[in-house]
């Protein structure tokens, strides 16, 4: 029980580890924001919620599609916590695809089904980072 615990406070901790990665991204992407571009919203008569929107969100898009892309990625391929706490349970309440793969794969011994379940989860992973980069990139 004891390794048990200590294996999800490794997990979790690798968690934490991810979303400070993903803290930085905007953080850095602010301040190569020009404080220039700030001074003329502000002169045309921009309050904070405007600056915000013409200046702070167009400013950050590249670091906000890297945080989308390492979430949506992070969402789609999450397991091991669940599998490691709850195992899909209460019912299958808590139960992604990638459990479902998984638990295909190895318990039920159907290899074959597993595999094209990765094959999908990993289309669908590109097709919607993809979306999500060429929703975000440089016009």
């Amino acid at each position: 029980m004891k390794h048990e615990i200590s294996n999800i406070d490794d997990e979790l901790s690798e968690k934490n580890n991810q979303s400070d990665v993903k803290n930085i991204f905007p953080d850095a992407g602010a301040l190569q924001i020009s404080r220039e571009l700030y001074e003329a919203a502000r002169l045309d008569g921009a309050n904070g919620w405007h600056e915000f929107l013409a200046v702070s969100l167009p400013g950050l898009k590249r670091e906000i599609a890297v945080v989308l892309s390492i979430n949506l990625i992070g969402a789609l391929r999450a397991f091991d916590v669940i599998r490691a706490t709850t195992e899909g349970g209460p019912g299958f309440e808590t139960r992604v695809l990638a459990l479902y793969m998984i638990d295909v794969a190895f318990n039920a011994n159907r290899a074959g089904y597993g595999s094209a379940l990765a094959v999908l989860l990993a289309i669908v992973t590109l097709i919607l980072s993809g979306i999500v980069l060429c929703r975000y990139r440089d016009q």
